[in-house]
């Protein structure tokens, strides 16, 4: 099992099973709203909550993104666009990630968790984890 991991300020991105060259050098910006987005540097992967009224610049903005989804149907809708990442809690994930071995998509699902285990186990691609928990 291969891990990538990324730190950037308090939380960290790390990836199962991604080959290392795939997304290597890139900056991950936390972003409020899809104007945050659209200002982020060239080749950074945007992170942020799941909106249904910015489904349209999910499709046409052409920044990478992860995004924070509430449900199966938040998922669903962002799968169609160009998001590379979906974030879930990780009892959804589990869920999230059925879904997507199912129907072959091309979205990553990552659990919002520390535990790298649980989420190798229960096949998740990879988990979005907090530096701060893991220290407290």
């Amino acid at each position: 099992m291969l891990l990538l991991q990324r730190m950037r300020g308090e939380e960290r991105v790390i990836f199962i099973g991604i080959n290392p060259a795939i997304d290597a050098e890139r900056d991950v910006v936390f972003c409020k709203n899809k104007k945050d987005a659209a200002e982020a540097k060239a080749g950074s992967l945007a992170v942020m909550k799941f909106d249904e009224s910015d489904l349209e610049f999910y499709v046409k903005s052409g920044i990478p993104m992860a995004v924070e989804v509430a449900g199966a149907r938040d998922f669903l809708l962002l799968a169609a666009t160009r998001a590379k990442y979906a974030i879930a809690e990780i009892e959804l994930a589990k869920t999230l990630q059925k879904i997507a071995d199912r129907y072959v998509m091309d979205i990553k699902v990552l659990a919002m968790s520390n535990d790298i285990t649980a989420a190798a186990e229960a096949g998740i691609d990879g988990i979005f984890a907090s530096a701060q928990e893991k220290r407290g």
